[in-house]
């Protein structure tokens, strides 16, 4: 009876240490915003322990594929703090650098491939289908109130994420012109969804959220 009851406890342990840990952020357009130790902009993956205990990590797996979870295992001594985050840049470099870790694989957000992490088992605590890809420098986090995934246009590796986030990117505006160069004056109208909101330049640089507002 003694030895049916430690197995029970076991098991639950390791059901809330499974339950705690989740991903929190990544960023698959990493082009100039956070550098390695290498001095080279990677892609990275956030874990985030939203637990009240600490979590040991040795031996969990990150990967890109559902179907091979144990492709980069979490070295031994891995432990993650209660509220604490932990980045992990995706380079492929495969190293356990003092205070710096790198999987063995990169993510490629143009195949749908997946972010997974999964235990000792191999079994897959959390997942994250790349369906839309990022835009430069961005980011898919978990919004702190709702856990939903999110976009985030100021990405925030081993701080936690914050409330501002969109739920994607919206449907690029139809011009009623073709691009091109034209020797006489034309008319430019600008179409968008229902609830969209276009802002512009005129100078070939990005808009913003400060750009002019196209009414």
């Amino acid at each position: 009876m003694r030895i049916f009851t430690l197995v029970l406890l076991v098991w639950a342990f390791a059901i809330t240490a499974n339950g705690q840990v989740l991903i929190n952020e990544f960023s698959a357009s990493n082009v100039n915003t956070l550098p390695d130790a290498f001095g080279e902009y990677e892609d990275w993956i956030e874990l985030r322990n939203n637990g009240a205990s600490a979590v040991d990590l040795s031996g969990y797996y990150l990967s890109d594929r559902l179907n091979n979870p144990q492709k980069w295992t979490i070295p031994a001594g891995t432990v993650l703090a209660p509220g604490a985050q932990l980045r992990v840049f995706a380079s492929s470099r495969d190293l356990d650098n003092p205070g710096q870790l790198h999987t063995n694989f990169k993510l490629t957000q143009t195949d749908q491939e997946y972010v997974v992490l999964a235990d000792p088992l191999g079994e897959i605590v959390d997942s994250y289908h790349i369906t839309q890809p990022t835009q430069t420098n961005h980011s898919w986090g978990r919004h702190p109130s709702t856990g939903e995934w999110r976009v985030y246009t100021n990405p925030s590796p081993g701080t936690p994420n914050g409330n501002t986030a969109f739920e994607g990117y919206a449907p690029q505006p139809i011009f009623s012109i073709p691009a091109g160069f034209y020797d006489n004056d034309q008319t430019l109208s600008l179409f968008a969804p229902a609830g969209s909101t276009i802002r512009y330049t005129l100078n070939g640089q990005e808009p913003t959220a400060t750009s002019p507002l196209y009414a």
